[in-house]
């Protein structure tokens, strides 16, 4: 599934205010996303660089070039098909602002709304409880369906 996202990764500290976007393809949806969070923190802490906020970048990218396309962008509005963005500020924690895109009645542009905004770590806990993991397989599920279903349609 092609559920496209831009992540902003900004340093707020007292040696640097710089910020980096990373364009992914797929799954990206906010469970998607929180997995590659996850995988992120882990990647950190097995590296035992859990006290050094200024590798988040390398180990973001080290933790999801594997299964996807990552590209660096220069901000989030270069891709006008992304569905989420996510925002993550490095200062003293990690904390992060999530968006849904949406276009409105044949819009050139799209819409933004906030869904999240608070530590990066409760967004991971919030998302991959049994209950969001769940439904977003259900919603998967129903998407591939339709997919299905219009690929059928169209060979008719």
């Amino acid at each position: 599934m092609s559920t496209r996202a831009t992540y902003q990764i900004s340093y707020a500290d007292n040696y640097r205010n710089t910020s980096i976007y990373i364009y992914c393809h797929h799954d990206n949806y906010p469970t998607g996303a929180a997995t590659r969070f996850k995988d992120t923190l882990e990647l950190r802490k097995r590296l035992k660089k859990k006290y050094l906020n200024n590798d988040f970048l390398e180990c973001f990218i080290a933790a999801n070039t594997k299964n996807t396309f990552l590209e660096i962008t220069t901000n989030h509005d270069d891709h006008f098909d992304t569905d989420y963005s996510y925002d993550i500020v490095i200062t003293d924690g990690i904390y992060l602002k999530a968006y849904n895109h949406y276009f409105v009645n044949g819009q050139d542009f799209y819409t933004k709304k906030l869904f999240y905004e608070g530590l990066l770590i409760d967004f991971i806990k919030m998302e991959l409880s049994e209950e969001n993991i769940k439904k977003a397989e259900e919603q998967e599920e129903r998407i591939r369906q339709l997919e299905i279903i219009t690929s059928l349609a169209k060979q008719l």
